[in-house]
């Protein structure tokens, strides 16, 4: 499991294990994003920190279409108001 900070001045949030998983991995046309928690908003960004994609979610599973993403590796974060959780996947 890899966990990301990002430093933001002012802000304190709590950077939290990882409880969702992403299937499948490696994925080409969708993944499936299941977690125990409810979260707001979905974000993928490519690991040079840019913003790909960005969803607000309101469920413990969503699924996202990544056919239109470049091959590579891929960091998803999950967040709500307390709590930020991040994983990576591999778009092929």
């Amino acid at each position: 499991v890899y966990r990301f900070a990002r430093a933001d001045a002012g802000i304190s949030e709590q950077l939290s294990e990882a409880t969702f998983t992403i299937t499948p991995n490696p994925a080409s046309g969708t993944i499936l994003i299941s977690t125990e928690h409810l979260f707001d908003r979905v974000a993928i960004y490519s690991l040079d920190g840019q913003l790909v994609m960005t969803k607000t979610i309101n469920s413990m599973s969503e699924q996202l279409e990544i056919q239109h993403l470049a091959k590579g590796s891929y960091t998803v974060e999950l967040s709500n108001n307390s709590t930020r959780q991040v994983q990576r996947f591999i778009k092929i």
